[in-house]
């Protein structure tokens, strides 16, 4: 009876002893599976990295709470840090545009609540050097396999140098169109010494409240210029005058 038991107790404990055996491969195998998806995942990671920073643009990702959670290096470089994982977490408040911190944010909000996309979005950003810059922003709704809204991706580029150009060239055509408001206000209201201390204003076209005031204007400036005693108005050039323009003609 005894030798039977030891026996018995010996095949139970071989028996614990595969069990054991089994649970070890089945750990190891998961460490396996585990240490392939991590690399994997790295891997995936490294790749996505590497796209954003090829890509001509900044590019951002935030959570719903508009926290950032990946960018490219040239956004690491706008916001004067050293590495992408030293954004991770931080928001725009955490940065030296955080004077529009408020302004982007409400854009974020409106591309995830309304889960639609927002483009082309103009607006100036105070790099960490100092330097105030002009992007062009695109924000596009980050989704989950579900489809549900989990937050952003964001583009945006560097437009200094064609906001600039874009500026001088309406200040240009500004100064021109001045100009020649100035010209016609001069061929329409000219005047002409025509002996010392005369001077003469011919008058063509029709006459209204704001040329009045121009020949008013244009009066003022020529006597003190010329130092004249008189102005000869010629309206022989004049079709018509209303009650209005005659009060202006008289009055100047």
């Amino acid at each position: 009876m005894e030798i039977d038991s030891l026996v018995a107790g010996d095949g139970e404990q071989e028996r614990e002893l595969e069990r054991l055996r089994a649970r070890v491969a089945e750990l190891e195998r998961a460490h396996d599976d585990l240490a392939r998806r991590e690399a994997e995942a790295s891997r995936r990671a490294a790749l996505l990295q590497k796209i954003m920073d090829t890509l001509p643009g900044a590019v951002f990702v935030k959570d719903r709470e508009s926290r950032f959670i990946g960018c490219s290096s040239r956004f690491v470089e706008a916001a004067g840090l050293s590495s992408p994982e030293d954004m991770l977490g931080k928001s725009d408040y955490d940065f030296s545009w955080r004077d529009r911190a408020e302004e982007y944010r409400a854009d974020d909000r409106a591309v995830m609540e309304g889960g639609e996309p927002k483009l082309h979005i103009l607006e100036p950003l105070l790099r960490a050097d100092g330097n105030r810059i002009w992007l062009e922003t695109s924000k596009m709704p980050l989704r989950d396999d579900n489809g549900a809204v989990v937050g952003l991706v964001g583009i945006f580029e560097d437009v200094s140098d064609r906001v600039r150009e874009e500026e001088q060239q309406r200040a240009e055509r500004e100064a021109l169109i001045a100009s020649q408001q100035e010209l016609v206000a001069e061929l329409s209201t000219p005047l002409l010494p025509i002996q010392d201390g005369v001077l003469v204003m011919p008058l063509i076209g029709r006459m209204d409240e704001a040329r009045c005031r121009l020949i008013l204007e244009r009066l003022l400036e020529g006597v003190v210029r010329h130092q004249a005693g008189s102005v000869i108005l010629d309206l022989t050039g004049v079709p018509a005058i209303d009650e209005r323009v005659a009060g202006g003609v008289l009055d100047a």
